[in-house]
C-alpha cells in the first residue's frame, strides 16, 4: 500500500496558493510505502526581507489517506539584514626560493543572512593560488581554506611579496581582506667576525 502526498505553502489554510518568498520546500510531491519515511528540506531565508517582523506560513500536506490534509505552521522572526564577514588576521611567512609557502585562513559569516563569498588574490608579484574561489556560508558558520605563494627560484634574500586576500559577499557586497607578507630566505647565513689588519 502506498500514500501519495503534495505540499503547498501559504499564509493561511485557505490561501494555500499565496507565494511565500522566504520559505521553500523540497520535495513538493512524493509517494510513500507503508511504514516508510521520506526526508525533506524546509529552507527559511531572510535575504529578501527588509524589516524586523514575525513571519507566519503554513505547509499544507494533502494526501490520499483518510486523515485528510495535514497543516504544519511555520514561524520565523527576523531582524534587518545585517551582512558581515571577517577573515584571519594578517600573516607573515618565509620560504626558500623555488618553494611554496602555505597559509591557512578562516573566513566567518558574522552577519545574520546567508551569503556566497568570493576569494580573490590581489596586488601580488609572485605566483599564487587559493584552494577555493567561492564559499557559501550560513550566518555564524566558518570556512577554512589555504593560499599558496610560490617563491620564484630567482628570488634573492629578503625579496618580498605582498598578497591581499579579498573576501567579498556576492549578494551583499560586504568585504574583508587579509594581507599575506612572504619573504625569501636561504637555509644558511653565516656572518664572520671582522678581523683587524696586522
Amino acid at each position: 500500500m502506498t500514500t501519495t502526498f503534495a505540499i503547498s505553502v501559504g499564509s493561511t489554510p485557505v490561501h494555500d496558493s499565496e507565494e511565500i518568498p522566504w520559505l521553500s520546500v523540497s520535495p513538493l510531491t512524493g509517494t510513500l510505502a507503508t511504514n516508510t519515511s521520506l526526508a525533506g528540506e524546509v529552507i527559511l531565508s531572510a535575504i529578501s526581507l527588509t524589516q524586523t517582523n514575525l513571519y507566519h506560513a503554513n505547509l499544507m500536506v494533502e494526501n490520499d489517506t483518510p486523515y485528510g490534509t495535514i497543516l504544519l505552521p511555520i514561524t520565523m522572526l527576523t531582524g534587518p539584514p545585517a551582512p558581515s564577514v571577517t577573515s584571519s588576521p594578517d600573516h607573515i611567512g618565509f620560504g626558500m626560493p623555488g618553494t611554496l609557502v602555505t597559509y591557512t585562513l578562516i573566513m566567518t559569516n558574522t552577519g545574520n543572512v546567508p551569503d556566497e563569498f568570493s576569494v580573490a588574490l590581489q596586488n601580488n608579484t609572485w605566483e599564487n593560488v587559493a584552494s577555493v574561489t567561492t564559499v557559501f556560508l550560513n550566518p555564524g558558520t566558518q570556512a577554512v581554506f589555504q593560499v599558496f605563494i610560490h617563491i620564484p627560484s630567482t628570488a634573492r634574500y629578503l625579496d618580498v611579496d605582498y598578497t591581499f586576500v579579498v573576501i567579498t559577499g556576492l549578494h551583499s557586497e560586504v568585504s574583508t581582506s587579509t594581507l599575506l607578507t612572504t619573504f625569501a630566505r636561504f637555509p644558511y647565513l653565516q656572518f664572520l667576525p671582522m678581523l683587524p689588519k696586522k
